[in-house]
Formats: C-alpha cells, structure tokens, sequence
C-alpha cells in the first residue's frame, strides 16, 4: 500500500471554519458592490441632467438672439391677437371652425380697421411735424413777439406772478432763470429730433412696410396656431390644471384690460383735446390732438403736457375768456374722462391697483421702450397672481 494514500476511515484534522463570520462578510461585500453601482448611477444621471440644461439654455440664448430684433414686433401682435380673439372665436365658429380661413378673415380685419388707420394718420402727423416745429422755433426765436403776447396776459395773473416771485426770493430760490431763454433751447431740440425722426420714417418707408408685412405674418399665424401654443405652454409648466388655467385667464384678462383701457382712453382724450383746439382755432389743431393722444399714455402729466400749454397760448392770444374754457375743458372733460372710461374698460379684468400701474408704466418705458407701457403692468399681473396662488397653497395647508 503506498504511503500517501489515505484510508477512508482515518480522520482528518481540518482548520475550524467559523460560519458566523461566512454570514456577515458576504452581505457587506454585496451592499458595498450595490452601493458604488447606485453612486455610478446617480452620477451619470446628474452630469446627464447638467448636460441637458446646458445645452437647453445654450439653444435658448441662441434662439433669443435670432428673434430678439423682432420681439417688438410680436409681442405687439400678441397683444392684438389676445384682445381680438374672443372676436376671432366667434368668425371661427361661423367659419364651421376653419382655422386658415378664420385666421385670414381675422387678419384682414385687423390690417383695415387698425392697421391701415394707424399708418396713416401717422405718415399725416408727420408731415405736419415738419411744418409745426420751424414756426415753433421760430416764434420762441424773436424776442419782441414776446412782449407783444405778454402784454395780453391778465393782470391777475402777472399779479400772482410777481406776488410768487417775491415769496420765492424771500425763500432764497433763485428766480432770476431766462425762462424763455430755457424754453427756446428746449424746443429746439426737440424740433431738432423729431424732424431727424420724421424724416428718417419717411425715407425708410421700405422698412416700415417691411415690418407692416411682418406683424400682418404674425397676427395670422398667431390666430390659427393660437390654441395649440396654449397646450403647449400648459404641457410644459409643472403645475396642476387649475393653477396653469387660471394664470393664462388672468393673462389673457391683464392684457385686454391695460390694453383696451390705456389705447381707447388716450383716444378719448386726443379727440377731446381736437375738438377744444379746433373751437379755439389753435393752429395744426389735429397734431396737437394726435399729440393728446400720445402723451396720454404717460402716468404722470398725461394729457396736461400738451392741454396746459396750449392753454396758456390761448390766455395770452385768444383773451382770457377763451383761456378760461380752455382750462376748465382740459381738467374737468380731457383729465377727468381717464378716471370715467378706464374703469368702464377695465373693470375687474386687470389684478392690479393704481399705484403698482403707474410704477410698473413709468418703469416699463426704460427697460422695455414704448411697449413697455403694456408690456410692464402685465408683468406685474401676473407676479401678482402668482403671490395669489402661493396665498391659496398656505391657506390649504393650514
């Protein structure tokens, strides 16, 4: 028999194997492999979500680039198509819920009643401005017109001038300012930028066709696909159903209320203005009014910017009493109107009171030009319906 064979009977000593220990290093093994997998998971995902957003706000910006020389031009259609569509709904259903044709009837509707009337008033005011503000200057150029006119002016009225001049002195403010001279510089200037501007429109009339062409494109497109950017809009904003309908109403509700209220008030006044400048046979009656018009716009000084000094001109060269009803007209009928025909217009529709409306207008015109007048109170609107929603949220959880 050889020696390294073993016989079956024979035992053999074997190093103890303790079990315990088999059972608790196999799950750490485990737990730790599952561990640094979940680690490398989570890190893919994260650098895949970073990727993601990166590129998101890279096309963004570069996508904001590409339509920022037209933002004016949409957020102007936008505007028009938002008030005009509940209108559009009703061509829409009587159009047996055509979109293309509905959306085409709609535009031409706009291009004549709005469109058309604007651009032509607006090439007439023009002309007249070219006319207007050489005589302007003129007129504050030669010194002896002014004591002709002056002489005109009431005595009680040169009385209180002198009376506040002495209260002024006796306050230490120095009175001793050429108004006229101040005036003059002033005027000039502004003759000097709005005939550079007038004519600068006028030789550019290929442009402004351009753009005409551009926002008539808009409007259609926005009438006929209107519905489906509201889905999208929903679609992508995580919030529930109610919240995301009610922000767009109140929207929606925003836009046709500062809009309607500001455009159909300013009307308004540029018409009354007309009318009491033609009776007083102001000269270029119809610029001064389209020029009511524009400055009703502004929150403060409003209409008076343009009413106050023609009434002035009027106490010294029509006699005082055509001054009187000139006064009286502009701040009991033009000033007065605003605070009749806004509220008529605006009602409820607009979640915002009057101090944030002249703040976010006077604001909205440096940062976002002249469309900011609309374009500001409607950001307002909606922050402010936000805060209401997070209000509604608190109190449900309370």
């Amino acid at each position: 028999m050889n020696d390294n064979n073993i016989d079956k009977d024979q035992n053999i000593d074997l190093p103890d194997i303790n079990e315990q220990n088999i059972n608790i290093d196999l799950p750490e093994v485990k737990n730790k492999g599952v561990n640094e997998t979940i680690i490398n998971i989570n890190n893919e995902s994260k650098i895949n979500e970073i990727f993601f957003f990166g590129l998101l706000v890279s096309f963004f910006y570069v996508s904001w680039l590409i339509f920022e020389p037209f933002w004016e031009i949409i957020v102007f259609s936008i505007f028009i198509v938002i008030v005009s569509n509940p209108y559009h709904k009703k061509i829409l259903s009587k159009m047996n819920n055509n979109e293309t044709t509905s959306a085409l009837l709609s535009t031409f509707i706009v291009f004549l009643f709005v469109l058309i009337p604007g651009f032509f008033f607006t090439f007439i005011i023009i002309a007249q401005m070219i006319d207007i503000f050489p005589l302007i200057v003129k007129f504050f150029s030669e010194k002896h017109e002014y004591n002709y006119y002056f002489a005109k002016i009431p005595t009680f009225l040169t009385d209180f001038y002198d009376k506040g001049k002495l209260y002024l002195d006796a306050a230490g403010v120095n009175t001793n300012v050429n108004i006229l001279e101040l005036i003059k510089n002033y005027i000039g200037k502004v003759a000097e930028f709005t005939i550079q501007q007038s004519q600068s429109i006028l030789a550019n009339i290929g442009s402004v066709l351009i753009n005409l062409a551009f926002i008539l494109l808009t409007i259609f497109f926005l009438f006929r696909d209107s519905d489906k950017y509201v889905s999208l809009i929903k679609s992508i904003v995580p919030m529930n159903e109610e919240d995301k309908s009610f922000l767009i109403k109140s929207s929606a509700q925003g836009v046709r209320a500062i809009f309607l209220g500001t455009i159909i008030t300013a009307f308004v006044q540029g018409f009354l203005g007309f009318i009491a400048y033609f009776m007083a046979d102001v000269k270029f009656s119809f610029f001064w009014g389209f020029a009511t018009f524009l400055c009703s716009f502004f929150p403060l000084g409003g209409s008076a910017i343009i009413w106050l000094p023609i009434t002035i001109y009027c106490f010294v060269v029509n006699g005082w009493l055509t001054g009187l009803i000139m006064l009286l007209w502009g701040a009991l009928i033009i000033t007065m109107s605003d605070n009749i025909i806004r509220p008529i217009v605006v009602g409820n529709n607009a979640n915002i009171g009057t101090l944030p409306l002249v703040f976010s207008m006077m604001g909205g015109v440096p940062l976002f030009g002249f469309i900011g007048l609309f374009v500001a109170p409607v950001i307002v609107i909606n922050a402010i319906s936000i805060l209401e929603l997070y209000k509604k949220r608190i109190s449900s959880q309370n």
